[in-house]
């Protein structure tokens, strides 16, 4: 008896698309995730690029072309902007220490034509998700123990930078891989 395996003609892969701070902020993230495991030990995200994530989506090999240029022509459209890095904050109820940004109105705008777009492109709104308050992760799933042990550096650590946000990126991974790569640059009107 001969079996014949069946190949899927179209797989799932997750897309991000984020923002990708600058060098400088970069680096302070970088810093501060160093900082924190010398206080707390090996944490979860310790080793994940700083970045801060506007949408989650799962999209399919057979759709994500026809999507990601339909997001590029909506994002062209949008003027670069404006962020700014303000400090160290917690998710209490995640055990997330980030890093806290400002929700310029451009932003506030993508996830809003996001929203529409997505909706258009018939994508369900169980395969994405959308920014509620932007931020860098540091470390998530921490422990209220690492969390006390963090207070005192969290209350002392400063920052408090702008950079220009002209581009997004966005990551793919193959959802058995879950290594994300980047593969588009979404270009915003300069």
């Amino acid at each position: 008896m001969q079996f014949q395996l069946e190949i899927p003609t179209t797989q799932k892969v997750d897309h991000l698309i984020v923002i990708s701070p600058p060098d400088e902020i970069m680096s302070i993230a970088w810093e501060i995730k160093r900082e924190v495991e010398k206080i707390i030990g090996v944490y979860k995200s310790r080793t994940s690029t700083p970045h801060i994530t506007i949408c989650k989506s799962v999209l399919t090999t057979g759709n994500e072309g026809r999507i990601t240029e339909q997001w590029q022509s909506l994002f062209i459209a949008i003027p670069a902007f404006r962020m700014r890095v303000k400090g160290l904050k917690v998710f209490e109820t995640s055990g997330t220490l980030y890093l806290e940004t400002d929700y310029p109105e451009e932003l506030k705008e993508i996830r809003k034509e996001l929203y529409i777009k997505n909706k258009e492109l018939r994508i369900s709104k169980q395969f994405y998700s959308l920014i509620s308050t932007p931020h860098i992760t540091i470390g998530r799933g921490l422990s209220k123990e690492s969390l006390n042990k963090l207070e005192d550096y969290i209350s002392k650590r400063v920052c408090d930078k702008e950079f220009y946000v002209k581009d997004l990126l966005g990551l793919r991974a193959d959802s058995a891989d879950v290594k994300y790569q980047k593969r588009y640059r979404f270009k915003l009107k300069e």
